[in-house]
């Protein structure tokens, strides 16, 4: 897959191809991520008399359930709900999501890079939290609506802003499919963010079963708006703005100072 990218002065250079590489932040929260699934896969296999702790006892004398079922993100309405998911849900992805993991990874590199590079280590952290809270948000809000098919976990919202930011970054650059069919960047963008859409609204759930849940288009949107108009949304910007109007009052009205003497 080829990528044409146009250069637009002032924003990103010319890239021949998108290439899967990590800069040294990026590294860190792969094996962030990585490690903390790592040591649940480890904890989980030891048996359960080893670890009691690591399990809670299901109502109605049924089996045990691993505790790591309570730590991902279930949203309001459906069940199972509790305080500290907000913060162990998108932290953490369960021993079985080892394929989750990967694909999120992969995503991070591709696309990670370049919006790092583009937007500065501190505005690509905060990115990361803005989208993760949005993406939390977003879940809540529809589980009062409609109770959704969760847990949720991990930082797939995270990839998939990064992913539509980065095609933002060069909108009319072109991408070659199968080195046949060359597609812009803006129309990736739009394609993801529909496809982010249509599962949340439950498009694709079998028979109109319902809604698959807000956790990515919550994230999704919270990410893009906040690349956006973080700038205009910054308080100090409110404050510049205020001065630069009191200041062009001050000079438009004008001030007499009195007679000049040469």
């Amino acid at each position: 897959m080829v990528c044409e990218m146009a250069a637009i002065p002032g924003t990103l250079p010319t890239m021949g191809s998108f290439h899967l590489r990590f800069t040294p932040l990026g590294a860190r929260l792969a094996a962030l991520w990585g490690a903390l699934w790592a040591i649940g896969w480890v904890l989980f296999k030891l048996p359960e008399s080893w670890v009691p702790f690591l399990y809670r006892a299901a109502p109605g004398g049924m089996a045990s359930y691993p505790l790591s079922d309570s730590l991902m993100f279930f949203p309001p309405g459906g069940g199972g709900t509790h305080i500290w998911q907000l913060l162990t849900g998108p932290l953490l992805y369960p021993p079985t999501a080892l394929y989750g993991l990967v694909v999120t990874v992969l995503g991070l590199g591709f696309f990670g890079s370049t919006v790092e590079r583009f937007l500065g280590r501190r505005r690509y952290l905060e990115l990361w939290g803005v989208s993760l809270v949005g993406a939390l948000i977003g879940a809540s809000l529809l589980g009062f609506v409609q109770p959704q098919s969760g847990p949720f976990y991990g930082f797939a919202p995270v990839v998939l802003t990064l992913i539509v930011v980065h095609c933002m970054l060069t909108p009319e650059a072109t991408v070659t499919f199968f080195m046949v069919v060359p597609v812009k960047m803006r129309y990736i963008a739009y394609g993801v963010s529909g496809l982010i859409l249509a599962r949340a609204l439950g498009m694709f759930a079998a028979f109109g079963s319902g809604a698959v849940g807000g956790y990515e288009l919550g994230g999704l949107v919270a990410g893009v708006v906040w690349w956006r108009y973080r700038d205009d949304l910054d308080p100090r910007a409110f404050r510049r703005r205020r001065k630069a109007r009191t200041l062009l009052r001050a000079v438009e009205r004008g001030v007499d100072d009195g007679p000049v003497y040469h």
